[in-house]
């Protein structure tokens, strides 16, 4: 399987309302709509190199928007506004800096933040590539001196009265490279960092979290869909044998015309032999039905198991 198709069997899988991902090498060529469906996805993609890039995806049922004034020209990086019912504005923002990246990126990062109201709430997934950072105490500190980068790291985390949720590593070589930063951190619970193994080929941990607010989610959206499993399949086939679906194309010489004919005609006959049912929108694809959801459980097993 491509790591597309994995990635999305994961967020399917787990139906995460919220995914934010470092390093997903998208280009131009590849569509939202590709990447998941029925989520907003909001990318910052490289334009003349490979490499890096990040990724908002949210659930299109919850109101979001993107704020682009908060996002730095230079930097990886995208901010998101979602709307808390009875809250304060909640800001959900991705930050990737490349290793052996030079200080401009994280400055821009501080000024992205500086321009946040006093109110707002925000949420940080990142990953800094800054391993060289103490996080023994209750707040982060350089492990060396004269580092710009940790050292100006630090200064963002304590102007921005940030908090980081991680423990422990979240790399594969046993370093902490990627945070959850928040300035509410009651808004914060059940933190967890996971290695995929063979469920997805990378070598940073999946860190999984549940936020504590409530947010506006639009209704599902009603449509009429036919029903084929109560269809009159002989009935129709009968009736279709005395249709004159061959008037659709004689002596027509425009293509569209034809097919609005022959369509016409044909669609006329289903109606008469294929009721219609309502259905509601749902939050997954429509080949990701019970079945696919028991295989994926059961391939994973193992590997959660050894985790």
């Amino acid at each position: 399987m491509s790591k597309l198709v994995l990635f999305q069997n994961l967020v399917y899988s787990e139906q995460f309302d919220i995914v934010c991902v470092c390093e997903t090498w998208l280009h131009e060529g590849v569509l939202d709509n590709e990447i998941l469906q029925n989520y907003t996805v909001y990318r910052n993609d490289r334009l003349n190199s490979r490499g890096g890039r990040v990724l908002v995806a949210i659930k299109s049922d919850l109101r979001s928007i993107r704020r682009n004034h908060l996002e730095g020209t230079n930097c990886e990086q995208v901010m998101v506004e979602v709307f808390p019912l009875g809250h304060p504005k909640l800001i959900i923002g991705v930050f990737y800096r490349p290793p052996n990246d030079n200080i401009d990126s994280l400055l821009e990062l501080h000024s992205s933040l500086d321009k946040l109201d006093e109110s707002c709430r925000l949420i940080l997934a990142r990953d800094f590539n800054l391993p060289k950072i103490d996080w023994s105490h209750d707040y982060p500190t350089p492990a060396s001196n004269n580092n710009q980068n940790e050292e100006l790291f630090c200064e963002i985390i304590a102007d921005n009265f940030l908090s980081d949720l991680v423990t422990g590593p979240t790399h594969i070589q046993g370093n902490k490279l990627d945070c959850i930063l928040c300035n509410h951190t009651s808004m914060i619970s059940n933190v967890t960092c996971t290695q995929l193994h063979n469920i997805f080929p990378t070598d940073h941990y999946l860190i999984n979290f549940e936020i504590n607010i409530c947010c506006n989610r639009a209704k599902p959206v009603k449509r009429s869909v036919y029903d084929y499993k109560s269809a009159d399949f002989p009935g129709l086939r009968t009736h279709l044998n005395y249709v004159p679906l061959d008037l659709a194309i004689s002596e027509k010489t425009d293509i569209n015309e034809c097919w609005q004919i022959w369509k016409d005609l044909f669609l006329t006959s289903v109606e008469e032999f294929v009721p219609k049912k309502t259905v509601s929108d749902k939050n997954t694809p429509p080949w990701i039905d019970r079945e696919v959801k028991y295989l994926i459980k059961k391939n994973t097993r193992p590997c959660a198991a050894i985790a």
